[in-house]
C-alpha cells in the first residue's frame, strides 16, 4: 500500500493510463518513505500482474547490491557483472509483447565501471522499456546516470496521513498512535510495524534503553553497554545489529535535540549534538570491522 506523496502517485497513475513514460525515472528519498512500494506498484500495473507475482514475471527485473557469495556479506557496490547480466535480459524481446520494467535499488552504489556499462541501456533501452532507479540521495548518483534520469523526490509523510493509511489497513487507533511516534514520517516503517508487532516492541525497547543511558551513572551505562554488545542474533552479523541500534539511538537523539532546541536548553542541545556526531562516527567504525566493544565504549563515555 502506497501512503503519502500523492502528487507523485497521481502523476504516475496518469502515465500508466496514457502509456506514456520516460525511459528512466529516479525515485529519491529516505529509507522506507515509499520508493520501492511505488516502483513495484507501477511495475505490477504495467505488466498486469499482482505485486507478489512480479518476481516470477519474465518481463520484470529487480537489481540491488545483493550478497557476496564468497563473504556472505552485502556487497559494497553494484558490480559490472550484475549489470552485464541485466544487459543479457535486455537483449531479449518482451515475453508478453508489452512492457519491460527494470528496478535498480540502491542505485547510488553503482560504481564508475558498472555505471558506464549501464549507460548505453539507459540511452537506448528499447521499445516499451522503463527503468526505475531508487536512491536515498540522488546527488550520490553518478552524474552521467543522474543526467539521463527524470528525478522525483519523495518527502516524509504527515502523521495524520500515515495514521489514516494504518486505520484503513485495520490497525486499531491505540496501536496506530504508538506506530506514528516511531515512524518519523516513513509509511514503509509504519506498515512494517503494523504487520509485525514484535518489531514495534523491539524498537520501543531500544528507545527505553537509550533513555536509560541518560539517567544512569557511568558504571551503570557500562552494564548497559555489555548487554548491548553481548546480545546474540543468529539471523545477522553483530556489526549489522549494532548499526541498526545506533540508527534508532540517532533518531531518538535527534528527536530529543529538537525538543531541547525549542525549549531553549542550549547546553543540553550541544551535548546531544556531540553524542549524535559520535553515533554517526561509531556506525562508520563498525563498517570498518573495528572491535564492537571499543566502538560502543566511545559512545557511552560521551554522555
Amino acid at each position: 500500500m502506497f501512503i503519502g506523496n500523492q502528487r507523485i502517485n497521481i502523476f504516475f497513475e496518469k502515465a500508466v493510463a496514457s502509456g506514456k513514460f520516460a525511459q528512466v525515472y529516479c525515485l529519491s528519498g529516505v529509507d522506507q518513505v515509499g520508493k520501492r512500494t511505488l516502483a513495484f506498484q507501477l511495475a505490477a500495473k504495467l505488466l498486469d500482474v499482482a505485486v507478489e507475482k512480479l518476481p516470477n514475471c519474465p518481463d520484470f527485473y529487480y537489481l540491488n547490491r545483493g550478497i557476496d557469495e564468497k563473504t556472505g556479506k552485502e556487497r559494497k557496490e553494484i558490480s559490472v557483472g550484475q549489470i552485464r547480466t541485466l544487459r543479457s535480459f535486455l537483449q531479449n524481446q518482451s515475453w508478453q509483447g508489452g512492457w519491460r520494467v527494470i528496478i535498480i535499488d540502491e542505485a547510488e552504489f553503482l560504481n564508475e565501471e558498472s555505471g558506464n556499462a549501464l549507460l548505453k541501456n539507459l540511452e537506448e533501452p528499447g521499445d516499451k522499456t522503463v527503468f526505475f532507479l531508487l536512491t536515498q540521495n540522488d546527488d550520490l548518483l553518478l552524474p552521467t546516470i543522474r543526467s539521463r534520469s527524470e528525478v522525483w523526490s519523495l518527502g516524509l509523510v504527515e502523521d495524520e496521513e500515515i495514521k489514516k493509511g494504518l486505520l484503513g489497513l485495520g490497525c486499531v487507533e491505540e496501536m496506530a498512535d504508538r506506530i506514528i511516534y516511531l515512524a518519523s514520517g516513513r509509511p514503509g516503517r509504519a506498515i512494517d510495524f503494523f504487520q509485525n508487532e514484535i518489531k514495534l516492541q523491539e524498537w520501543e525497547e531500544e528507545i527505553r534503553r537509550w533513555q536509560d543511558l541518560w539517567k544512569k551513572p557511568v558504571h551503570e551505562r557500562m552494564k548497559i553497554l555489555e548487554a548491548v554488545v553481548s546480545e546474540k542474533d543468529d539471523s545477522e552479523r553483530k556489526e549489522i545489529r549494532l548499526q541498526k541500534i545506533l540508527d534508532i539511538w540517532t533518531e531518538e537523539g535527534q528527536r530529543m535535540l529538537r525538543e531541547k532546541t525549542l525549549s531553549g536548553d542550549c547546553a543540553g542541545a550541544l551535548i546531544l549534538v556531540e553524542v549524535i556526531d559520535t553515533l554517526g562516527a561509531a556506525k562508520e567504525m563498525l563498517g570498518q570491522n573495528i572491535n564492537p566493544k571499543m566502538v560502543m565504549e566511545k559512545i557511552i563515555l560521551k554522555f
